[in-house]
């Protein structure tokens, strides 16, 4: 295209393009929020094998990491309360603040208890028009300065990524007395090898759990029992039963993965054919799917608007949180 030449404007019109450029931004933005709650809305990153929204983002959109997540957040307070569109399409609230507040939010949800949406506009209404310096203050004050401390993961080597996290004291006085009580077994425990065997024995714990609770599980169909027509009750030849024969199978074959997006984040059993539309319980007709590609897939069997309203908010496929 044309080069851009904007010296022979005189200062008039180079602030009038100035402000009309930074609308026209604004605007962009807002138009692009709106789009990624509805690629959200159809997890429609799962049909295109992305893990998590934020990958989707990051590489299918050209998003550095930090900006991904900035977009994300905004789009979530923004599908929460959509009375502060107009703000953001203003400019009065930045990408930026509202990630600061989001994440403000979150943690006093975990923390005490959830916001209500009054408190968290007229929280939004303080920060409007501020820097991010004067945001990051009044959250500080407000909420403390750790919300002000994201989670993140990143590479150092092909092999080595640097974690850093916020953590408690109490969680730091843990950790050190599990060093103490391992002192004997693991002399000069480092952090990093004490999580390395935390991690360790727990995925044994689970992966031994996973494939021997059906061996516990009481063979019960999920469709009541049909009548013959002598009146006596049998069972139904098809259930959603796996027995643990099928079911250890199952994880081995799929490798414990998402046979679609590879993740191992939330992984959850699926019928390719649906149960409910006559899909065998055999292995054949089973797969593992990560929480987000098993709701795409509902999706794509019985349309958006029938499953909607099963995707809970709270029960937000969170790879994305692993990823902060």
């Amino acid at each position: 295209g044309a080069r851009m030449n904007f010296q022979n404007l005189c200062d008039t019109s180079l602030d009038h393009e100035m402000v009309a450029s930074v609308k026209n931004e604004t605007r962009t933005t807002l138009r692009v929020l709106h789009l990624l709650r509805e690629v959200d809305r159809r997890r429609l990153y799962s049909k295109l094998k992305y893990q998590s929204l934020v990958d989707y983002a990051v590489q299918r959109l050209g998003y550095p990491y930090d900006q991904a997540w900035r977009r994300i957040d905004a789009m979530r307070l923004l599908k929460e309360m959509p009375e502060i569109e107009e703000k953001i399409a203003s400019g009065s609230l930045n990408l930026t603040n509202i990630g600061y507040a989001h994440a403000a939010f979150k943690a006093e949800a975990k923390k005490i208890a959830p916001l209500s949406k009054e408190e968290k506009l007229e929280f939004l209404s303080r920060i409007e028009n501020k820097s991010t310096r004067e945001t990051q203050k009044i959250v500080a004050e407000e909420f403390g300065k750790e919300v002000l401390i994201r989670e993140t993961v990143k590479p150092v080597t092909a092999t080595v990524s640097m974690l850093n996290l916020p953590v408690t004291d109490d969680l730091l006085a843990d950790v050190e007395d599990l060093k103490g009580l391992l002192a004997h077994s693991h002399p000069g425990l480092s952090t990093t090898d004490l999580f390395r065997l935390m991690a360790k024995e727990k995925l044994a714990a689970l992966r031994t759990k996973r494939e021997g609770i059906q061996k516990k599980q009481k063979v019960t169909p999920f469709a009541a029992p049909r009548k013959c027509d002598d009146g006596v009750r049998t069972k139904d030849v098809e259930t959603r039963y796996v027995a643990a024969s099928v079911n250890r199978k199952l994880w081995l074959r799929d490798q414990s993965s998402c046979r679609n997006c590879g993740s191992k984040y939330a992984i959850q059993r699926d019928h390719k054919v649906p149960f409910g539309k006559n899909g065998k319980t055999n292995l054949d007709n089973l797969r593992l799917l990560c929480r987000s590609c098993n709701q795409r897939a509902a999706i794509e069997q019985y349309g958006l608007n029938k499953m909607s309203k099963f995707f809970s908010a709270n029960k937000r496929d969170s790879a994305e949180a692993r990823q902060r």
